[in-house]
């Protein structure tokens, strides 16, 4: 069996995996010889960016996780928390000389994107229902903390959601949309949403969330947009160059 996950912008793993990759590229774009190892965790309300620092560069870091909080839709209230120290002279100088990491590479002619079938299938359901929360103002009941599970076995392909929405509209509803929108694209396949029914108490003003828990860069490619810093560390760090290089090979 295999599967794969895909998570809204408002997922708070997934939010403290951006607001890390962000912080990172904002230390980069005015300082390219910076150093990092950013770490951020946050629940209840509550932000905390921990970490270690070897820059030139300074400006606000709390603006910045405010910002990011803002443009990924979420409307909970979140307090950041900053704790960010300078860094070891030797482990300024190279990270090699402090940490070992082995790189993986993926890639199949399944698809097109060379990667498989059930992760091709799991991005083009979220892209799906990310289009009608952005879009569509009829879908205003969506909140931007969701998951969607692509599990294969055999040649079926199940899809599972877990969705965020306002108390006003029933999980009824909920799952009648998401299906209705998503049946199209399903091919047949087997839609599930919300088997554990409502979902109210949702992102970081609710649940705990934490950057490089689930690991946004691995051996199919980074799938944070608009970065190339992986989960707070530099450009040349082993585990965003070796990973790219590693699924580089694997696609040629």
């Amino acid at each position: 069996m295999a599967s794969a996950r895909v998570r809204g912008p408002g997922h708070p793993d997934l939010l403290c995996d951006l607001i890390a990759a962000t912080i990172a590229q904002e230390y980069l774009n005015r300082d390219p010889a910076a150093c990092l190892d950013i770490r951020v965790m946050g629940a209840q309300g509550a932000l905390f960016v921990a970490g270690e620092l070897a820059t030139q560069a300074d400006f606000d870091v709390a603006a910045v996780v405010r910002r990011v909080v803002a443009e990924s839709g979420v409307m909970e209230e979140v307090e950041p928390f900053i704790t960010l120290e300078p860094m070891g002279s030797g482990w300024a100088i190279s990270p090699r000389t402090r940490e070992v990491w082995t790189a993986l590479g993926y890639a199949t002619n399944e698809t097109p994107e060379r990667v498989p079938r059930v992760v091709a299938q799991a991005r083009l359901m979220a892209q799906a229902v990310e289009h009608e929360r952005i879009a569509n103002p009829d879908w205003f009941w969506l909140g931007t903390d969701y998951e969607v599970w692509a599990e294969e076995q055999g040649k079926a392909i199940t899809i599972t959601l877990r969705v965020s929405h306002i108390e006003t509209v029933s999980v009824t509803d909920v799952r009648d949309r998401i299906i209705s929108l998503l049946q199209p694209l399903a091919l047949g396949q087997t839609i599930h949403v919300n088997l554990a029914g409502e979902e109210h108490q949702t992102g970081l003003g609710k649940r705990l969330g934490s950057s490089g828990r689930s690991g946004s860069i691995d051996q199919l490619g980074s799938l944070l947009p608009g970065t190339a810093t992986g989960i707070g560390r530099q450009i040349r760090h082993p585990a965003n160059a070796g990973s790219w290089i590693a699924r580089a090979l694997a696609r040629e």
